[in-house]
């Protein structure tokens, strides 16, 4: 995986060296991994008593940050709270090392593996892919011999990587530096056998994973309980396997039975964020973006295929929507296209500090002095990570505020919201909330004065409808523009009753914005 070795050299096996803070920082690919997971955890994990903590930017800095996120893991998971990364903590981010390693040995990530190779840290590889549909190239349990079937698999994941941007794979048949990076991004689960008594994150995503099937309908929170073994033991039976409620070889492939997705589905991960890009207005042109943060600046690399041979195009970021035409937010770069009528560009663009998961679209376009009768717009693609990704400045930026968004009259709702600046007068908003009637929809704003009982204020700006999922718990994404500060007071979020409701237009929950002075766009913003 060229891009991450890249970008957050040197490349460190994750599990490879205890992790903490220290000065300088200590930096490499596997501080990357961790804080890339930790965000996963944030986005996928729904802990009874809220969020985990906030999301971290990408650095491979072992900063103050990252420490912080990592004692809100070890809290949760009952572990020693020092944020060190040791051997338990890193069991709890889903990787065996130390006393823990698993089935005998060696650490998986240690050692290049190929056609032939034997021992634990195969049969980790093939637990990993067997839950996906990866598992059908295998064709059985793992049984820690790395076959042709093995190594078949292993390629099909590289494939899947390389399709989301994570390109620059050695083309083998072997797994080495840059497949274990993809590996522990992509494939969270099947480090360890799973039973009662153990949690971290390996067990969250084995709840996802039999929730997709149907088997679990409970939360999402890594500890593996009575309800989390009743799906297993459920799996189990109708699989025709050894009904004894732990997640072991058999289990991990019986997942990936009733699981033909790929790695990064249906989890998702933020880094890098992979836009295919669309013909538009009867246009030809296709291609892809792939936007990621590097130091201070946004990089954007745009590729396009089906141009006029010879001609300039703007590769730019924009706001709205593509089939409105939106607004230009970001000029990235010129593309000229070549003999053949492909172009490539990687642009870097200062002052931005996040990528958010609404209201960006990646566009080629004709520049102003060539648009003629046909499309402004040749091609284009909306921008939709899981979660926001923040740049490495918005972790000790100071240009955004949570608000806790709290019930009104009896209601059980209650959530948060984090209001944050990504670029001047550009200000993204996220609500999530909890304890919803599931399947409802409900209106949420941003309101003048405070929150007074269930009649807040004037609205001031509209935000994305919440729709709650099976759980009751909902999340939106809203991209404001010509918004130039946050003020001290005077702002109030709130979430409405169910819009089918008679009385839905009734505040359930509601949280004032408050803050000891005016919220900025963050310096160089």
């Amino acid at each position: 995986m060229a891009l991450f070795e890249d970008v957050f050299a040197p490349y460190v096996p994750f599990g490879g060296r205890p992790m903490q803070l220290a000065k300088p920082y200590m930096r490499g690919t596997d501080v990357a991994v961790l804080q890339a997971i930790y965000n996963l955890m944030l986005a996928t994990m729904h802990p009874p008593h809220g969020p985990l903590g906030r999301l971290i930017a990408i650095t491979g800095a072992y900063d103050e940050a990252t420490a912080s996120a990592v004692r809100s893991v070890q809290s949760y998971f009952d572990l020693t709270v020092d944020g060190v990364v040791g051997v338990q903590t890193f069991v709890a981010f889903g990787q065996g090392v130390g006393a823990e390693v698993s089935y005998g040995g060696p650490a998986y990530g240690s050692r290049q593996l190929r056609v032939g190779s034997s021992g634990g840290d195969v049969t980790v590889l093939q637990n990993r892919l067997n839950v996906f549909r990866y598992g059908a190239d295998i064709g059985r349990p793992a049984n820690g011999y790395f076959s042709v079937m093995t190594s078949a698999a292993a390629s099909e994941l590289k494939a899947d990587a390389t399709s989301y941007g994570n390109g620059g794979f050695a083309a083998t048949s072997i797994a080495g530096i840059g497949y274990y990076d993809a590996s522990w991004l992509y494939t969270l689960a099947g480090g360890r056998d799973i039973f009662t008594g153990r949690h971290g994150f390996d067990v969250a995503m084995v709840q996802l994973l039999l929730r997709h099937p149907g088997f679990y309908q409970g939360p999402i929170h890594g500890y593996f309980d009575a309800p989390t073994q009743a799906a297993v033991r459920s799996l189990q039976g109708v699989s025709g396997i050894t009904v004894d409620g732990v997640v072991g070889r058999q289990t991990f492939h019986a997942i990936g039975q009733r699981n033909q997705n790929a790695a990064p589905v249906p989890a998702g991960l933020a880094w890098p964020v992979y836009v295919p890009l669309a013909p538009v207005g009867g246009s030809v042109a296709t291609g892809r973006a792939v936007l990621y943060f590097h130091g201070p600046a946004l990089v954007v690399d745009v590729s396009a295929i089906g141009l006029t041979p010879g001609e300039a195009y703007d590769a730019c970021i924009l706001f709205g929507t593509c089939a409105s035409g939106g607004q230009v937010a970001y000029r990235a770069a010129t593309l000229v296209s070549d003999a053949t009528g492909s172009a490539q560009v990687r642009a870097e663009i200062g002052g931005i500090l996040l990528i958010p998961t609404t209201g960006w679209n990646v566009a080629v376009a004709m520049p102003p002095a060539q648009r003629g009768a046909g499309p402004t717009i040749l091609s284009c693609g909306s921008v939709s990570p899981p979660f926001p990704v923040l740049s490495p400045a918005a972790a000790t930026s100071s240009s955004g505020v949570e608000t806790q968004v709290l019930p009104l009259d009896g209601s059980a709702a209650s959530g948060s919201a984090i209001l944050r600046f990504i670029a001047p007068q550009t200000l993204h908003v996220t609500v999530t909330m909890a304890g919803l009637a599931p399947g409802s929809t409900h209106q949420s704003h941003i309101g003048y004065g405070a929150c007074q009982g269930s009649s807040p204020g004037p609205i001031a700006y509209a935000l994305t409808d919440l729709v709650a999922d099976s759980r009751g718990v909902a999340a939106g994404n809203t991209v404001l523009t010509g918004v130039t500060a946050i003020p001290p007071a005077g702002w109030h979020v709130r979430v409405d009753r169910d819009s089918a409701a008679l009385d839905g237009a009734a505040a359930l929950a509601c949280g004032d914005v408050r803050t000891p002075e005016p919220v900025l766009p963050g310096v160089g913003i």
